[in-house]
Formats: C-alpha cells, structure tokens, sequence
C-alpha cells in the first residue's frame, strides 16, 4: 500500500524512450517512497501494448498496467502530445504514429509545419504574405500508477503555447517545433507539461490514500 511516507519497493518506468526515463527518474528520484526505480527493459519487461485509448489518460493506464501485469511491481506509464488548435489538435494521440509516419522528427516537424500553414508547400520558407510565423498550440501529458493489488491513480497536465518555423536545434521528438508560455523550458531536466501530470498523480494518490 502507498502511504504518504511512502513504500513501494519498486517503481518501473513503463517505457523504452531514453527521455522520458530520464524525466522520470529524476520525477521519481526525489522522494524515497518509490523505492527501487528501474526502467521496462533493465526489469526484463517486454514491448508494452499498442496505443488503442481514446485519451491520453487510456494509453498511459494500459502501458502502466501491461508493465505491471508483466512484471508484478508498481509500474508508472504516460502518454502525451501536441496539439495544434488551427488543425482540430492534430497530431494529438497520434504525435508519435504522425512522427513515425513521416520518418522521424525532422520530417514530422516540416510536414506538421506545412499542415499549420507556416511553411510554403515543399518548401523550406515562411509562406509569402501572410506573415504567419507561429500558431497556438498546447502540449499535453497523462500518467498512470498501476499497482499489483489492481488501483490505478492518474494526473494529466498540459503547458500551453505555440508551434513555430524554424524549429530550434535541439529538444524531444516534436518539441523543438514547440514555443511554450514561461515557465516553459526546453532544457529544464522534467518538461513542464509532464511535471504537471506528475503532480496531478502525486495529489491523486495522497488524497485517495490514508496517511
């Protein structure tokens, strides 16, 4: 049982993403009450389930919950995306199919740029006219904590901001495309939106939980 002092003996990142374990171990790292904190693969957990949820909530409860299934430890799982307004939140739950669909970030940055308007058809250039350099946009984050006795907790947390051309240098996935209102921080070790999800859970936890 999760106490607000805390006792998990272990904690598994329900994922293969090296960012997202990164962002997550330093999240889980800061307090004692996960215990052990392994990553899917170093657990000897296999492929997790394919993305069939409805939310960003569904896709990370049935990573989570495949993880734990697996292995028979408390598994934290999470789903997210971009969306942008003008395309109805496109790419949305489907950021990571658009982005394996168009050959890997960079292309899937171009082609999400052109959909938005920003770039002239096949071009690399801003389209003539229109002066349209950015476009509103939101980043969005769900997690899950699936645990072997069968409760299940959630948060989902969002940062709001823009998509804009060109893409800065560096940054995860679709994200250097992504120009966040502050405290947004490309750098910062946890993004803001995943932080966010990750405090939802923590409240969702500790207010179902007797301390």
């Amino acid at each position: 049982m999760i106490r607000h002092a805390m006792q998990l003996a272990t904690t598994i990142i329900a994922s293969t993403n090296p960012g997202k374990i990164r962002e997550f171990s330093a999240l889980l790292g800061a307090s004692s009450r996960w215990g052990q904190i392994m990553h899917l693969r170093a657990a000897g957990g296999q492929p997790l389930a394919e993305e069939s949820g409805n939310s960003y909530v569904d896709n990370a409860v049935l990573k989570a919950q495949d993880a734990c299934e697996q292995l028979g430890r408390a598994a934290l799982g999470d789903d997210g995306g971009i969306e942008v307004l003008s395309l109805g939140g496109v790419p949305g739950l489907k950021t990571a199919r658009f982005t394996r669909a168009h050959g890997g970030p960079t292309q899937a940055m171009r082609a999400l740029a052109q959909q938005a308007g920003l770039l002239i058809e096949g071009g690399a250039d801003l389209r003539a006219g229109e002066g349209r350099e950015s476009t509103p946009a939101a980043a969005h984050c769900a997690v899950a904590l699936a645990l072997p006795d069968g409760r299940t907790f959630t948060g989902e947390g969002s940062a709001d901001g823009t998509i804009r051309w060109p893409p800065l240098a560096h940054g995860p996935g679709l994200f250097p495309l992504f120009r966040g209102v502050p405290p947004w921080d490309l750098h910062a070790p946890v993004l803001l939106h995943r932080a966010r999800a990750f405090e939802k859970l923590l409240a969702h936890i500790d207010g179902a939980v007797p301390h």
